[in-house]
């Protein structure tokens, strides 16, 4: 990735729901609250992903970094995932 944005090994591997060589993560879900101070990196990496071929769904709802937001969205993250990785 470019801009020093970069994701490990390991990372990439679940990504790719463990679809071997392929570099570029094949579907990616990444959302943010409108009050997060990781907003602009979260936001960047969407782009930068887009950018490599991924196919990224980026969400911006109200909230910010607290356990809360991530409990309010989390059925939703497993249920991308587990339809990405079918």
């Amino acid at each position: 990735m470019r801009r020093g944005l970069a994701l490990s090994a390991a990372a990439l591997a679940v990504l790719c729901c463990g679809c071997g060589a392929v570099a570029v993560p094949r579907a990616v879900w990444i959302d943010i609250g409108d009050r997060d101070q990781l907003r602009p990196g979260a936001t960047e990496l969407a782009h930068e992903l887009r950018a490599d071929g991924a196919d990224v769904a980026f969400h911006v709802w109200p909230g910010a970094h607290t356990g809360t937001y991530w409990d309010a969205h989390f059925a939703q993250y497993l249920s991308f995932y587990a339809d990405a990785c079918e």
